[in-house]
């Protein structure tokens, strides 16, 4: 391992991002400090994220930082319902994330080059935030795997969901409402 340590930080950077799992990235972190300052923060709290559709600021950390956008593998949007206190929509979700954070989403998605499973679970966006992701999909480089869009209401919805062949094969589960 000591001969890694030799290594210019962008290479170590770029061996990292072959490991797809927090729980492995947690690991390398411990083998040697280098890895660990690669690691921490931005591979590890990137691999995954939940998060709402509508909520702007997690989409412009992404655009902000591209490369940060590049670590994560797995997406899942969440429903608003969820964390909701008292009927309430959760507090970061004000009418300037509503109105923007979809949009962001949107541009987000094409710079997560290596996502692997993308999973939409709100059936509260409208059937325009739903083209807009797709068409995101389709215009991407991403290496998905799996996508799931469950709860969606498709009534009414006219996009077109192709996907080009360096995305095939992988799985896709639709859940129809």
């Amino acid at each position: 391992m000591s001969s890694q340590l030799h290594l210019p930080p962008e290479l170590l950077d770029k061996i990292v991002e072959f490991v797809d799992k927090p729980a492995d990235l947690r690991s390398l972190a411990l083998s040697a400090r280098i890895f660990h300052s690669i690691i921490f923060p931005h591979h590890i709290k990137n691999r995954e994220i939940r998060a709402y559709a509508r909520d702007a600021r997690v989409w412009e950390r992404l655009l902000k930082h591209p490369c940060r956008a590049s670590y994560v593998r797995v997406l899942e949007i969440i429903p608003e319902t969820v964390g909701l206190t008292c009927g309430k929509p959760p507090a970061i979700l004000n009418a300037y994330s509503r109105i923007l954070g979809a949009q962001l989403l949107g541009l987000a998605l094409p710079l997560m080059t290596n996502l692997r499973r993308f999973i939409w679970e709100d059936s509260t966006l409208g059937n325009r935030t739903l083209d807009t992701v797709i068409q995101a999909i389709n215009n991407s480089p991403m290496q998905l795997q799996e996508l799931s869009l469950n709860g969606l209401d498709w009534s009414g919805f006219y996009g077109d969901l192709r996907f080009p062949p360096s995305m095939v094969p992988f799985s896709v589960c639709f859940s129809l409402t």
